[in-house]
């Protein structure tokens, strides 16, 4: 694996952990009102 290559996927896995977090305190009801908690 090309070092370019880990350093995408360190991104998209510190993306990922940052999405969750965000979502983590949120209800399924936020999900259905919130377009953030959508993208995320």
């Amino acid at each position: 694996m090309r070092k370019s290559d880990k350093i995408r996927l360190q991104h998209m896995l510190d993306t990922a952990r940052e999405a969750l977090e965000f979502a983590s305190s949120s209800c399924r009801e936020d999900l259905e009102r919130d377009r953030k908690l959508v993208l995320a």
